[in-house]
């Protein structure tokens, strides 16, 4: 008689896990040792070690090794930079597999992710024609030139997860983005027919990049210059200030042949238009005033009006008016804003639909709200002011030789 014997593959991966212990804190940016015992009865042909988060999504790069034994000791490091990660509760995971069978295997740690902190102010100023200066206010007032970029100017915007500064141009560039770790221009986009490229207030940041064209145009960028947001706009439409709104992208489409403007709405996913509403001003500022609405601060005839817009039914309505034209804003809640006109500065309370005025005779064409200190900081021509809130009183002013274009609140994340 003869047998034969069949060989036995049902058997999987054995993984132990000694490091990180099991529920170990970690603050981020963090590296996780993580060392295991993998045993098999088979050559083990591949390894893979993450972390997930309690949905058992990846949120770091995976790392494949490729043992070639049936044993293996896993030692190694596991980096944890990325600034957008939320504290809570994540799982170190290792995967093992050999030609037949696999073993996927999880160690709970939480991630405790770092208080936000404001970091230092950055201006944007002018140069001449063709530069641009990138300096930095710390908070103890102190200037420090980071770089000049060759570029115009129309708009710009700050990315502190990413560390960079985004720049739009007029005929020499389209887009620049600068890092502030590596101090170096990350990507830059060159200017492209026809010309110009962007009018005033082109940039708004959420996550992504978006911007607006002068014609045909509004596009999306990931930040590191991946396209990843089209809309087509006709040509004799000018779109200027967009926002990102919950599924949608929001633009005021300014008639380049007089008659009607529009307030558009763009499916995010797609570019595609959902549907648009006439209107006969222009749009200097969009926020999310809650309730699924948007808050439009604009001027028409050279004087300000406050309306709403429910991007859900396509309606609007004035709330508000204003004596003189706006020129700059900021939320500094759902119901709260800081408004400031020519000479004249005041905080409108949306819910009572109340001004009160502040810092009367003060000029100002840049404002920002820090909610993490609770302070304003605001721009004229060659000055930085540090307005206390909500006293709304001047606490600083610091002088700048360029004529400042801009004024952004750089953090840690």
């Amino acid at each position: 008689m003869s047998s034969c014997r069949e060989d036995n593959n049902d058997q999987i991966p054995t993984i132990h896990i000694t490091s990180p212990f099991e529920g170990e804190n970690f603050y981020i940016p963090d590296t996780i040792s993580v060392n295991a015992s993998i045993v098999n009865d088979q050559i083990l042909t591949s390894l893979q070690v993450g972390l997930v988060n309690s949905q058992f999504v990846s949120v770091v790069p995976i790392i494949y090794l490729f043992p070639g034994n049936s044993s293996y000791q896993l030692e190694m490091e596991l980096p944890v930079t990325q600034n957008e990660l939320e504290s809570g509760d994540y799982y170190v995971y290792i995967r093992a597999e050999d030609e037949f069978n696999f073993k996927n295997e999880y160690q709970h740690v939480r991630l405790i992710q770092q208080p936000k902190i404001l970091e230092k102010l950055i201006l944007v100023t002018y140069k001449d024609a063709a530069n641009v200066g990138i300096s930095a206010i710390d908070l103890e007032n102190n200037i420090d030139h980071i770089a000049d970029i060759h570029t115009d100017y129309t708009a710009s915007e700050i990315d502190s997860k990413h560390r960079q500064i985004y720049i739009a141009g007029v005929n020499l560039m389209d887009l620049s983005a600068y890092n502030f770790d590596n101090d170096e221009i990350e990507w830059q986009r060159t200017a492209f027919p026809p010309l110009p490229m962007h009018t005033s207030n082109c940039l708004f940041f959420e996550e992504n990049l978006y911007t607006s064209y002068s014609t045909y145009f509004i596009y999306g960028f990931r930040y590191n210059g991946n396209l990843v947001f089209n809309a087509t706009v006709e040509e004799n439409k000018l779109p200027s200030r967009i926002i990102r709104f919950e599924d949608y992208l929001i633009a005021d489409l300014q008639s380049k042949v007089g008659g009607y403007n529009y307030i558009t709405t763009y499916y995010l996913k797609t570019g595609v238009e959902k549907q648009r509403i006439s209107t006969n001003y222009k749009v200097v500022d969009f926020y999310d005033a809650g309730n699924n609405e948007v808050l439009i601060l604009a001027n028409e005839n050279e004087q300000g009006t406050i309306r709403i817009f429910n991007p859900e039914v396509n309606s609007e309505s004035e709330l508000n008016n204003v004596t003189d034209k706006i020129i700059c804003s900021a939320q500094i809640s759902e119901s709260e804003y800081f408004i400031s006109t020519p000479g004249l500065n005041f905080l409108y309370f949306l819910n009572q639909q109340e001004y009160q005025e502040v810092l009367p005779g003060t000029n100002l064409f840049i404002v920002k709200f820090d909610p993490v200190n609770s302070e304003i900081f605001a721009a004229g021509l060659n000055q930085v002011f540090v307005i206390s809130y909500p006293d709304i009183e001047i606490q600083n002013a610091v002088t700048i030789s360029d004529g400042i274009l801009n004024l952004h609140l750089f953090y840690n994340r």
